[in-house]
């Protein structure tokens, strides 16, 4: 018969127990004593000592969860140094099982040592990882902790996004069976304030906010995430630049990459020119950037060939978003028997595109918040030259 439990690493390797589950086991159950007890011994001489076999990951992994529980600071670092380099690995052990992405326990030790922002990157990291591999309970659990960062940093719009995720994460809690999870996912939201105590609608925090494939949305009381369109890229940079008139082909060319995201596009003044002032101007592209652009198509060819034999789902769809947007410009610039066409019928085409565009976005967005695409239909002005034109005595701004 067994009898007491085992003070320390070494004794939970004699009874037969990996130290790394037991001390897991050990929080989990609220015994913190024993836990630092197993972590003090794993972590003699830096933890050098561990050998690099086949539990290795799976184990730093398990003990970085328990350092986030422990809140010890000054051995997270360690950790987060020895486990960086496996950022976007899956923390796999034989036979014990899956622990998800890496990146999730560097976004734990990130908040142990402080630093929110990397611990909302790698959580998010984790997040697209987990999902892309299909380890919901993981994604759940992700999402979770992400809440309680963003909940811990409290800057514009974490509020929302925390609650948001904690939705989204006892969602999965309540479709896989997750109780425990569930249940703490359930407090955590149960904490918030009451319905009456919130800000109304449209006066409240405003987040428009792109996260790979999804873009996470929050207006007043609502907080919602959408499947990316280009319309919803239009808007983020509307929203951005509140009252700033910006030219479609402005818009066409930071929505594409061109420009870096959150840079401002150049703002119309006494010089630019105008869509009937290119009547008389050269071909829309010379010949060197003609040349340049059929070089990345083939690029692109072999890109998307590439992506497909490896059945690399998100990276060949980019190459044919990219593919079809050059395409795209090419063909613009050329007309019958590939002769040049003259910058204001290019124009024009991206006035009706991003008008097209936009208008699909609201559509997508009515669906989830009618006030936000009420809001949206007031204040954004689309044609040659586009705005988003809030009411002047506003002073909620947008998080982009």
């Amino acid at each position: 018969m067994q009898r007491g439990r085992p003070p320390g690493a070494l004794s939970a390797k004699r009874w037969g127990q990996s130290p790394w589950r037991y001390e897991a086991r050990s929080l989990q159950l609220g015994r913190e004593d024993e836990a630092r007890a197993v972590f003090d011994e794993l972590a003699v001489e830096g933890f050098r000592a561990l050998p690099r076999d086949n539990e290795w990951l799976l184990g730093v992994a398990l003990a970085s969860e328990a350092r986030s529980g422990l809140r010890d600071a000054e051995r997270a670092a360690v950790l987060y140094q020895q486990l960086e380099p496996f950022e976007r690995r899956h923390a796999l052990g034989n036979p014990e099982g899956s622990l998800g992405a890496v990146c999730r326990y560097l976004g734990l030790l990130a908040q142990t040592l402080g630093r929110l922002d990397q611990a909302e990157h790698h959580l998010r990291t984790a997040i697209a990882l987990n999902e892309r591999m299909g380890a919901r309970p993981w994604v759940a659990h992700s999402r979770f902790d992400l809440a309680r960062v963003l909940s811990q940093r409290d800057g514009p719009g974490d509020r929302e996004l925390a609650l948001l995720e904690l939705s989204l994460a006892q969602d999965i809690c309540r479709e896989l069976g997750m109780p425990a999870l569930g249940e703490k996912a359930a407090k955590l939201l149960g904490d918030r304030p009451a319905d009456g105590a919130r800000e109304p609608s449209g006066q409240g925090r405003r987040v428009f906010r792109k996260e790979g494939e999804y873009w996470t949305v929050v207006f007043g009381t609502d907080a919602f995430r959408l499947k990316d369109i280009k319309g919803l890229t239009y808007l983020a940079q509307l929203l951005g630049h509140p009252g700033r008139e910006l030219h479609v082909l402005d818009l066409a060319t930071v929505a594409h990459g061109v420009v870096p995201r959150g840079a401002a596009p150049t703002p119309p003044g006494e010089d630019d020119l105008h869509p009937n002032d290119l009547a008389g101007a050269g071909p829309a592209l010379d010949e060197r950037a003609k040349a340049a652009y059929r070089q990345r198509l083939l690029d692109l060819e072999d890109e998307l060939d590439e992506a497909v034999a490896w059945s690399d789902s998100l990276r060949a769809s980019k190459a044919q978003e990219e593919r079809d947007f050059l395409a795209e410009e090419l063909s613009a610039a050329m007309g019958l028997g590939g002769r040049d066409r003259k910058p204001g019928s290019q124009s024009e085409r991206a006035r009706v595109n991003i008008t097209r565009a936009v208008r699909a976005a609201v559509a997508r967005v009515r669906e989830f918040s009618p006030a936000l695409a009420s809001h949206l239909d007031a204040t954004i002005h689309t044609g040659t030259f586009c705005c988003y034109s809030p009411d002047p005595g506003a002073t909620s701004s947008w998080h982009v």
